[in-house]
C-alpha cells in the first residue's frame, strides 16, 4: 500500500473536563433520648497525589495525531497506537518525569524481549520534550554535529533526517527547538519503490513543521515541580548493596554492581538522572558486558508509586513482605516466567526498583555456564530485605 502525502493538520485546542466525586457521609441511627455524634465522613475520593506533571500545555495527540504517523510509517504488522509507560518505566526512567518532560510513545503493540530484542519490522515512534535545558541540548547537538548532518531548523538542531536501508527506515530530529529539548524517533518505516534519504526527510520535515508550530503555539507553561526530601540520602550504589552480597543472595557468580553508562555522558537520559539523582545499578557479570538484573532508585520518585501501585496489583502483583516496610510499600510481580521479575518499593519518599529478567534461553551463550538463574530471580524478596537495611 503507498504512504500518502503527508497533510497538514491544524493545531489542536486542548481541552479538559473536570469530573466531581461525591462524598458519602454515614451517621449512626437516631436515638429516643439522645441525639448521636455523626461519623465521619466516608470519601470514594481517592488520596490526591503530589506529583510532577509536563510543563508544554500541547499534548501528544496536539503534537503528533496518531493517524498522520501511521500514514507517514505506512501500514505494518498490526496498527500503530499511542502508549502509556508510566506503569513500566523503571526509577531512572522516570526522572525526566520529575522534570516535567512531555514523553509520548506510539508502538505496534509488539515489544520486543530482554534476549531477543524488538519484533521484526516494528514501528515506533518516541518523542521528547524537556524543559529548561538549552545548555545541554546544545552541547549534544554540538557533539554529534557533522557535515552529513542537516540542521533544518537552525544551529540548535540535528535533523530533521532519514535513511532508507535495503527493507525499510528511520527518520529523527534532535535540538533545542521552540524552547524545548526535542527528541523524536521513528523507526519502521515501510519502505516504497523511490524513497531516498532527502525526499523520506521532506515528508518528515512537512509533519515537523506542523508539530513545531504546535509546540511553539502553546509554550512552557507552569513552575517546575520541588521533589519532596526523603529520610534517604541514596546517591551512590555502594549504599545499597555490593557485589559480594548479591552473589550470597542470588547464587550470580563473579559480579560487579554499579553505574555502568558506555559512551559520552550526555543526551536526555543522562541529564535526566543526574539532575534528579536517579541511579541505575547494574548487576553485571565480571569476565564480560553481559548483566542480570538492575537496581534503580529515584529520590522523590515515591509519588510514581503511589500513582501505578493500583495498576501493578491489578497486573498480578502482590504485597512482598519486606522486612522493614509496611504492607503497602512492596509490589512484587514474579509469578510469570515469561515476563520480568519486578519488585517496587516505596522507601519513604523515594521509589526504588529491583528487576531480574526471564530466564535467558539456551540459544543466549555469551552468559556464564551452570548459573540457576530461576534461582536468582527467586532470591528477589531476600535481596530487597538486605537493600532496605543497608539503605537505612
Amino acid at each position: 500500500m503507498s504512504r500518502p502525502e503527508p497533510r497538514r493538520w491544524l493545531t489542536l485546542v486542548i481541552a479538559a473536563s473536570t469530573v466531581a466525586l461525591l462524598a458519602a457521609c454515614v451517621a449512626e441511627p437516631p436515638s429516643p433520648t439522645v441525639v448521636p455524634t455523626p461519623s465521619p465522613s466516608v470519601s470514594a475520593e481517592p488520596v490526591p497525589v503530589d506529583a510532577p506533571t509536563p510543563r508544554f500545555a500541547a499534548g501528544c495527540e496536539d503534537l503528533l495525531p496518531t493517524a498522520s504517523l501511521q500514514a507517514f510509517l505506512g501500514d505494518g504488522v498490526a496498527p500503530l497506537a499511542a502508549v502509556d509507560l508510566g506503569a513500566v518505566n523503571s526509577p531512572d526512567v522516570s526522572a525526566a518525569a520529575q522534570l516535567g518532560a512531555l514523553t509520548c510513545t506510539w508502538d505496534d503493540g509488539r515489544p520486543s524481549t530482554a534476549w531477543v530484542g524488538p519484533a521484526a519490522d516494528a514501528q515506533s515512534v518516541r518523542l521528547q520534550l524537556v524543559p529548561e535545558a538549552e545548555a545541554e541540548a546544545l552541547a549534544y547537538v554540538d557533539l554529534y554535529a557533522g557535515p552529513d548532518i542537516p540542521a533544518g531548523y537552525g544551529p540548535g538542531s540535528q535533523g530533521p533526517r532519514c535513511v532508507v536501508s535495503e527493507v525499510d527506515a528511520f527518520c529523527e530530529l534532535h535540538g533545542w527547538i521552540e524552547n524545548a529539548w526535542i527528541e523524536l524517533v521513528l523507526q519502521g518505516i515501510v519502505r516504497e519503490d523511490g524513497d531516498t534519504d532527502a525526499s523520506l526527510a521532506a515528508e518528515f520535515t512537512a509533519m515537523t513543521d506542523e508539530m513545531l508550530a504546535a509546540l511553539g503555539a502553546g509554550g512552557v507553561t507552569g513552575a517546575a515541580w520541588m521533589p519532596p526530601s526523603s529520610a534517604n540520602t541514596i546517591d551512590e550504589c555502594a549504599q545499597l548493596t555490593t557485589a559480594e552480597e548479591i552473589t550470597e543472595v542470588t547464587g550470580l557468580p563473579d559480579l560487579r554492581f554499579g553505574l555502568s553508562w558506555d559512551g559520552p555522558r550526555v543526551g536526555q537520559y543522562w541529564y535526566a538522572t543526574t539532575t534528579a539523582g536517579a541511579l541505575r545499578c547494574t548487576i553485571g557479570f565480571t569476565a564480560g558486558e553481559a548483566s542480570y538484573g538492575t537496581v534503580s532508585v529515584l529520590p522523590g520518585g515515591d509519588w510514581r508509586y503511589l500513582l501505578e501501585r493500583e495498576t501493578w496489583l491489578a497486573d498480578g502483583g502482590e504485597p512482598a513482605g519486606v522486612a522493614g516496610l509496611a504492607a503497602d510499600d512492596s509490589v512484587l510481580r514474579c509469578a510469570d516466567d515469561e515476563a520480568s521479575c519486578v519488585l517496587d518499593l516505596r522507601l519513604d519518599r523515594d521509589w526504588l526498583r529491583i528487576s531480574f529478567p526471564t530466564v535467558p534461553p539456551e540459544s543466549v551463550t555469551y552468559l556464564p555456564e551452570g548459573v540457576d538463574f530461576a534461582a536468582a530471580r527467586a532470591s528477589i524478596v531476600e535481596l530487597a530485605n538486605r537493600i532496605v537495611a543497608n539503605a537505612g
